[in-house]
């Protein structure tokens, strides 16, 4: 089984001494598959908060599901400049040498070194939006009254100041590490251990906070709260089966356009789960000490589509809100018509 040293300095070689022909053609996902995936994500997060904006919705869903559009768009400009630029100048940088090499420009290293805690501070952010948005809804549903006073968007507000501190003192300790790792080819030979040591101790620390915070939790608590909103739905479906014929009241009409509300949450939540658990499963062997070979074509690829799956997550929500929400779709045909009919 392999230690945390083994660990680190696995992390550490596989910028080093890579396999030419392994990381070229994981070099190819990065361009050909995952930052196509970043531009269309990019895009159509874009798009959604012009729509939303449009709706002026006075439901805190709404509101919420913008602040998660604006979390996918930094995520996907910071995952584009940490995962596609810094890889595209050391193709530039090295010619015919390897890829993944350490480069000669300045810009390399500011971009890994910059770029890299962003990365999970911004996925971090993502995430946690993702299960806010859910609780918000399961307290809509369940408890209404209640939601009318707490659920009000300066609550929100408060919530989602408080995810992204909480993201940024979670993964400020990856900064140090980020240097650390880098610090023996500076240090002199007596102080190598040294740093390799405090590295091993920053990767089990980053590790566990990142596995635990940033993926583990929010997909158990989206597991038991996706449960609890589809077995609301379906009690209130055989209640309205049970009422078929009478006039709905309005007390009833509220709670059905709640309920679509909720099955757009449910969507969302969904997709959610689905790219996210391949790269958790990831996590959670390294954290248990699995030795995954970095030469390893399987392991390579594996990971690479991991990562895809998790941008791609940012891109898919769109799909949800177009199949889902009926004003959604309303807003978006008529800002089509509105800019087609400016175009002619």
């Amino acid at each position: 089984m392999a230690t945390v040293s083994d660990n680190v300095t696995a992390q550490i070689t596989v910028d080093t001494c890579p396999a030419r022909d392994v990381y070229l053609a994981v070099f190819y996902i990065y361009i050909y598959l995952i930052s196509p995936t970043n531009v269309v994500g990019l895009c159509l997060n874009s798009l959604c908060m012009v729509i939303f904006h449009r709706m002026k919705s006075k439901m805190t869903y709404i509101y919420l599901l913008k602040a998660l559009a604006l979390s996918d768009i930094s995520y996907i400009l910071v995952c584009f400049m940490y995962f596609t630029v810094r890889h595209l100048l050391a193709l530039v940088e090295q010619g015919s040498k390897e890829v993944y090499g350490r480069w000669d420009p300045d810009i390399g290293p500011v971009l890994f070194y910059a770029t890299g805690p962003l990365y999970y501070v911004t996925q971090h952010i993502r995430n946690w939006l993702t299960v806010l948005i859910s609780i918000d809804r399961f307290i809509h549903l369940v408890f209404p009254m209640w939601a009318i006073k707490q659920c009000t968007k300066k609550a929100l507000n408060k919530w989602i100041l408080l995810i992204v501190w909480v993201a940024m003192a979670c993964n400020l300790p990856r900064y140090a590490a980020y240097f650390i790792i880098d610090a023996p080819n500076a240090c002199k030979a007596g102080e190598q251990g040294m740093a390799i040591e405090f590295a091993s101790w920053m990767w089990l620390h980053n590790s566990a906070v990142g596995t635990i915070l940033i993926v583990v939790t929010p997909l158990i608590i989206l597991y038991v709260m996706n449960s609890l909103l589809i077995f609301n739905l379906r009690q209130s479906a055989s209640k309205r089966m049970t009422l078929r014929g009478n006039k709905p009241t309005d007390a009833e009409t509220q709670r059905q356009q709640q309920q679509r509300a909720t099955t757009v949450v449910i969507s969302v939540a969904v997709i959610f789960t689905f790219c996210e658990t391949p790269g958790c499963m990831h996590r959670l062997a390294i954290l248990a000490g699995v030795n995954f070979e970095p030469d390893d074509p399987f392991f390579n690829y594996a990971l690479k589509i991991a990562l895809w799956l998790t941008t791609a997550n940012s891109a898919m929500n769109f799909f949800a809100y177009v199949t889902f929400n009926k004003s959604f779709r309303k807003t978006l045909r008529d800002s089509l018509t509105l800019c087609a009919g400016s175009i002619d």
